[in-house]
């Protein structure tokens, strides 16, 4: 058996239009909570929020 008999045409690679606007607004969140400020809840804060933002590109069409 020949393996080309096997393999699968690849998939093309869906890329999230607003990566750079997200990447962008957590560094301006980060600047916002983050720097000048005490640690505490605005940590929590920033950290859902970087969930948030690798998840949302993340999710697939229904």
């Amino acid at each position: 058996m020949d393996t080309t008999d096997s393999l699968t045409a690849p998939m093309p690679i869906r890329r999230y239009p607003g990566r750079i606007a997200v990447l962008l607004g957590l560094v301006a969140l980060a600047d916002f909570l983050i720097f000048g400020q005490e640690p505490g809840i605005n940590l929590f804060l920033f950290a859902l929020a970087v969930c948030a933002g690798i998840l949302l590109p993340a999710t697939k069409e229904l």
